[in-house]
């Protein structure tokens, strides 16, 4: 039984890895297209200044 312990263990840590790469690639994604909305509302003001 401790041999199937173990093997539990590790799929449980895999699978906990897993989710933080998943997770990680989420927020990253978030915060380039967040940055991206910022940066246009930028430049559409100084679109508008300059007309």
């Amino acid at each position: 039984m401790s041999r199937m312990g173990e093997q539990w263990g590790t799929v449980v840590a895999a699978l906990i890895g897993v989710g933080g790469v998943f997770g990680g690639i989420f927020l990253g994604r978030r915060q380039v297209t967040d940055q991206a909305a910022v940066e246009h509302g930028q430049w559409l003001r100084g679109q508008r200044r300059e007309a």
